[in-house]
C-alpha cells in the first residue's frame, strides 16, 4: 500500500450487515494482541465459531485490530515489499516462494507491524489455517487525488479472496486496520469492518486487480481511471454521490451534483483545492441536489464533505 496524503477510502456494506459480526468481534477483542504463531489464533477461532463467514470475519477482524501499518517502511519500500529470487524449476519456485511468505508473517508477528503484503500474507495464512480457502490479489489502489484520470497506476497494493460457500468474497485487512494521519504521517489505528466481504461493485471502486480473472464486473482499466477519488466515511452514512465519473470538464460553468439518502439534518459543503476553504451547500428545503460554480477552475480538485466526513473528490480539467 502506497504512502497518501489524504485519508484512506473506504467502501462500506450497510450497517446491518456490519452488525451481523458485532459479536465476532467483540470476541476477538479479547484474543491475545502478540502471538508467537498464528496457529495459537487460529485455534481460538475454531473454538468460538462455526460458520465459515464467522471464521473469515475473526480472521479480518484480528489481523485489523492487532496489526499496525508501517508506515516507515512504506515509505522506504525496503526489501519486505518485494519478492525476487532464482530458481530452477517450479518446485524450486514454490518453496521459496513458501519460505519468503513465512519469512514475512514472522517479522509481521514479532513487530505487529506491516505493509499491505504482510497483512494479505497473514490474512491467507491464518483463513487456511481454520480451513478456508483464500488468496492474495496484488493490484493498483487509488488512494490520492492525483490518481484520478491515471490509466496505468503502478501495482503497489495487495489483499484478499476468501472463498465462502463456493463463492470468492473479497476483503482488504490492510485498510480495515486504519489510515494514516495526514497531520504528522503517522499510522492511526480505526477498525473498519466495511472491507471485509467488499462487493465486486465496491471493490472496484479504488482497487484494480493485477490479474483480470479477479475483475469480476463488466468493467476495465479506463472505466478505473476515470472514477473519482472516494474516502473512509463514505458509505457510512449510506450516502450515494453522482456524478460517478471524477473527471469534470472546465467548460461546465456550474457542476450539478447529487447526494442520495441526504438526511434533513446533514450539513453537505465542498472545498476548491485552490481556494482551501468549505462553502455550505444549502440543505434547508431538503435538497439532494446542487450546482456548485466552477468558472475558471480548470486543475483544481472538488471535494466533497457530508457533516464535515470527507467523502469524495473530483478533478477538475
Amino acid at each position: 500500500m502506497r504512502k497518501i496524503i489524504t485519508l484512506f477510502l473506504c467502501f462500506c456494506i450497510n450497517n446491518s450487515f456490519s452488525k451481523d459480526f458485532l459479536e465476532v468481534d467483540e470476541i476477538v477483542k479479547k484474543y491475545p494482541s502478540k502471538v508467537q504463531s498464528l496457529e495459537t489464533i487460529s485455534n481460538m477461532i475454531k473454538k468460538d465459531f462455526i460458520s465459515d463467514s464467522e471464521k473469515a470475519r475473526a480472521v479480518y477482524s484480528w489481523i485489523a485490530f492487532n496489526i499496525a501499518f508501517d508506515v516507515a517502511a512504506a515509505n522506504s519500500m525496503n526489501s519486505a515489499s518485494s519478492m525476487a529470487f532464482s530458481y530452477k524449476d517450479e518446485k524450486e519456485k514454490k518453496a521459496k516462494e513458501i519460505k519468503f511468505k513465512e519469512s514475512i508473517i514472522s517479522k509481521t508477528l514479532l513487530s505487529g507491524k506491516a505493509i499491505c503484503h504482510g497483512y494479505s500474507m497473514v490474512f491467507e495464512k491464518l483463513s487456511r489455517l481454520v480451513g478456508l480457502e483464500s488468496e492474495i490479489i496484488t493490484g493498483a489502489l487509488k488512494s490520492d487525488p492525483s490518481q484520478i484520470g491515471q490509466v496505468n497506476l503502478a501495482i503497489d497494493h495487495a489483499w484478499n479472496a476468501v472463498k465462502i460457500d463456493n463463492v470468492w468474497k473479497f476483503v482488504d485487512t490492510t485498510l480495515g486496520a486504519g489510515y494514516i494521519s495526514q497531520k504528522d504521517d503517522s499510522f492511526k489505528p480505526d477498525f473498519n469492518g466495511s472491507y471485509f466481504f467488499m462487493s465486486a461493485e465496491d471493490l472496484f471502486l479504488n482497487h484494480y486487480p493485477e490479474d483480470k480473472k479477479w475483475l469480476t464486473i463488466n468493467k476495465s482499466k479506463l472505466d478505473f481511471s476515470k472514477l473519482p477519488l472516494y474516502y473512509r466515511d463514505y458509505f457510512k452514512g449510506n450516502y450515494e454521490i453522482f456524478p460517478k465519473n471524477g473527471i469534470i470538464s472546465s467548460a461546465t460553468p456550474n457542476f450539478h451534483l447529487e447526494i442520495k439518502n441526504l438526511g434533513e439534518y446533514d450539513n453537505a459543503e465542498f472545498v476548491l483545492s485552490s481556494e482551501n476553504k468549505l462553502t455550505y451547500l444549502n440543505n434547508e428545503n431538503k435538497e439532494t441536489q446542487f450546482d456548485i460554480p466552477l468558472a475558471g477552475k480548470s486543475g483544481d480538485y472538488l471535494t466533497i464533505y457530508v457533516n464535515r466526513k470527507i467523502m469524495v473528490t473530483y478533478l477538475i480539467k
